[in-house]
Formats: C-alpha cells, sequence, structure tokens
C-alpha cells in the first residue's frame, strides 16, 4: 500500500483492512494513490478504491480532477499498521503518539521514536522502542577521534541501560541495545506488558530519556551541528550556528 498525500490534520479513527489495523486521519484536501485492495468502508463514510485511486462516497463531498476529492467538512486517508486492535485503541487516543507505517511516532523529541507491538501469550503484548540518534561524529563538523567515540558509545549504552527507572511502571526489559549503524546510533529496548495506556507512557519515556541522555552525555570542545545543536541550543545559551558541548557522559 502507497501512502497518501498530506494535507491538513483534524483527527483520527480507524477500522480493519485484510486483517490488519487501518488508522483514518481526516486531511481536506485529500488526494489519493494506488491502494491493493478494491473497496473498503467505515468512518461514517465509504470509499470505492481502483487502480487510479479512491472515491469518496460520502454526499459531503465533491469530485476534483483526477485522483482528487475536495471536502466540505473532511475527508480520509490513513496508514496501515500490524498492531494490535487494542493496542491501536490505545496507542490513538494517547497524546504523543501517532500512526506511523507499521508502529507508531513518538512526537514529544526531536530523535525519531517509533514503538511497535505484537500479541505476545496470553494477555500480554510485546513492544519494541526504536530511536534512532545522530552518532557522535555525525554530530559534529569536527573530526573525532575512534577511541572517543568508542568510550562515547559504551558510555551511552551504560547510561540508557537505566530507562526502566525513569518510568513511573514497573518495566522489565527483554532485551537491550545501543548499535552504531553509520550516521546514526539505534537504540533498541524490547518489553512485554499487559496494560496498552501503561506501555505507551513507557515507551514514551524510554524516547525521551534516550534524546535527554544523550544531550547531557555530549562530549566538550566539539562543534555540534544539526538535531543536536538544536537540542543544545535549547537546553542553554548556546550560539545560532551551532553549539559547543557541554557536560561529559
Amino acid at each position: 500500500m502507497r501512502a497518501w498525500s498530506e494535507s491538513l490534520f483534524t483527527g483520527r479513527c480507524g477500522l480493519w483492512l485484510a486483517g490488519h489495523r487501518f488508522h483514518m486521519v481526516y486531511r481536506c484536501p485529500l488526494i489519493c494513490d494506488t491502494l491493493d485492495s478494491p473497496t473498503w468502508s467505515g468512518c461514517a463514510t465509504a470509499v470505492s478504491v481502483t487502480d487510479s485511486g479512491a472515491v469518496l462516497t460520502d454526499g459531503s463531498n465533491r469530485e476534483g480532477p483526477d485522483t482528487t476529492r475536495f471536502c466540505t467538512s473532511v475527508a480520509y486517508t490513513g496508514v496501515m499498521t500490524d498492531v494490535p486492535d487494542d493496542v491501536a485503541e490505545a496507542f490513538d487516543r494517547h497524546d504523543a503518539l501517532v500512526p506511523a507505517g507499521d508502529s507508531y511516532a513518538v512526537e514529544t523529541t526531536n530523535f525519531d521514536g517509533r514503538v511497535a507491538a505484537t500479541a505476545g501469550e496470553e494477555w500480554r503484548t510485546n513492544y519494541e522502542v526504536t530511536v534512532r540518534a545522530p552518532s557522535l561524529q555525525a554530530a559534529t563538523s569536527d573530526e573525532v577521534g575512534d577511541a572517543v567515540v568508542d568510550g562515547w558509545l559504551a558510555t551511552l549504552e551504560r547510561r540508557l541501560e537505566d530507562a526502566p527507572k525513569a518510568t513511573r511502571t514497573a518495566v522489565e526489559l527483554d532485551d537491550y541495545s545501543v548499535v552504531e549503524n553509520g550516521e546514526q546510533v539505534v537504540v533498541t529496548f524490547e518489553y512485554t506488558m499487559g496494560g496498552e495506556r501503561q506501555a505507551a507512557d513507557v515507551a514514551k519515556t524510554f524516547v525521551e530519556y534516550v534524546e535527554g541522555t544523550y544531550v547531557e552525555g555530549v562530549i566538550p570542545g566539539y562543534d555540534y551541528v544539526g538535531v543536536v545543536a538544536d537540542l543544545l541550543n535549547s537546553a542553554s545559551t548556546g550560539g545560532s550556528e551551532g553549539s559547543r558541548g557541554g557536560t561529559p557522559l
């Protein structure tokens, strides 16, 4: 399934399509793209899907050129995820989470934080939180030695292991890793819980903990750029062309 065009966000709901949770967000105008399924319906409207796009059959909508449909009230578009239905409902209601492909994105941080969920044993659900942050070398315009990078990464991994202590809910990690992948550091937490709302709060806390710990641990003396410079400037009175960190790990 290909994504539909971005537009004005006004809300969201959900339905089932081909065995998957199909998250709907209201957008206007709607410019739709090809879907793999011939028809679907729900959310107080019906849509006929063809190879060239989708047609809203709600009487409040009028047709535009090609596959564009302009609406007088709301239009519908969405993202399909594989998140279990009860988890999706709880995540949809969470202020910090939005559907993002086969997972949910945490919107309260500058770093890319996602949480995915799969059905576990009995009433429990397996969660995986992934945070992508710049590597130390990618975060600065200066050259960083290998020994410095290795020491920084090892210290970051050791400090992030304490993330469960920052949550209000008791959570035990099933797995945890900090891996450098090209110009990114990928942090992964895996845990199992029964309460969907609590699991969402834990995911949000983990992502925020990674970003906060990262910023606190920048090594002094380097000129930081990009998102790291922005975060340092927000936390201090640094300059606008980059920022020299900071408190070492």
